[in-house]
């Protein structure tokens, strides 16, 4: 979990992770999210979609439940099938600041 990755007032519109060091022991990413809605981007990845070396998915957001924007700093969540050995991603969003409406 990235904590408070999305900033307070952040409306997102995507979110792009892509695997810089392979995830090891067979081990890969199946959604990505917020805490409070773990497939909030992405959801029913499947094995070797995010697990190899530069492997790289980009994802619309769409909440399940709620408003746009959010009220709270959020961190983004990345759900895999098990707890690997190892493995590095770099995450990057586009976002529209909303802050100054809140």
């Amino acid at each position: 979990t990235a904590t408070s990755f999305i900033p307070l007032g952040a409306v997102p519109l995507a979110i792009s992770v892509k695997v810089t060091t392979a995830i090891t022991s067979n081990k890969y990413i199946t959604s990505i999210g917020t805490t409070a809605d773990a497939d909030a981007f992405c959801s029913g990845l499947a094995n070797d979609k995010l697990e190899g070396l530069n492997t790289e998915v980009s994802c619309p957001y769409v909440p399940a439940v709620g408003t746009s924007f959010l009220l709270v700093d959020t961190a983004v969540r990345l759900t895999l099938n098990g707890t690997p050995a190892g493995g590095v991603v770099r995450i990057s969003m586009t976002y529209i600041d909303g802050a100054s409406i809140l």
